[in-house]
């Protein structure tokens, strides 16, 4: 359904699907929670969508850059291994666990990010004013965190 400017919703029978890309669609407001076996979503440029639901806990890779009004990622996505979600104004927190990669630059508002120790090996997080925090990253991590004045000192394990 990639860029269909008259979709406001995805279909509850699509249950089966593993991969979804619904990306430039600008009504798209509702992602069903009968997708528990999608793997990849991809759902950039939507400023419709509002929230995803928690029932994506086999989702791998996720991408909703430029939804202005995404609000959060729901820390329910255990098997969330890369992440963009650049561009979204109103994102303000971003809680996982097992994330490998994650762009969430151009995001003003995001205060934290937490995920569990020494996971993250890639984090590309710039002009993120109000960004604190960020997790324990091990030895190789490779980070862009150019326009965070706010940002703590990296803690490494």
């Amino acid at each position: 359904c990639y860029g269909c400017p008259r979709i406001d919703a995805i279909p509850n029978s699509l249950g089966n699907l593993r991969v979804l890309s619904c990306s430039n669609c600008p009504n798209l407001a509702l992602i069903p929670d009968t997708l528990g076996n999608l793997q990849w979503l991809e759902c950039s440029n939507c400023p419709s969508l509002f929230s995803l639901p928690i029932t994506l806990i086999i989702l791998q890779r996720l991408e909703c850059s430029n939804c202005r009004n995404l609000a959060a990622i729901p820390p329910t996505l255990v098997r969330l291994r890369e992440l963009v979600c650049s561009n979204c104004p109103a994102l303000i927190l971003i809680q996982l666990r097992n994330l490998r990669e994650l762009n969430c630059s151009n995001c003003p508002f995001l205060k934290s990010i937490t995920n569990d120790p020494g996971k993250l090996q890639r984090l590309w997080c710039r002009n993120c004013r109000d960004l604190t925090s960020i997790p324990i990253v091990g030895k190789d991590f490779l980070i862009d965190h150019t326009g965070c004045p706010a940002l703590m000192p990296i803690p490494t394990v």
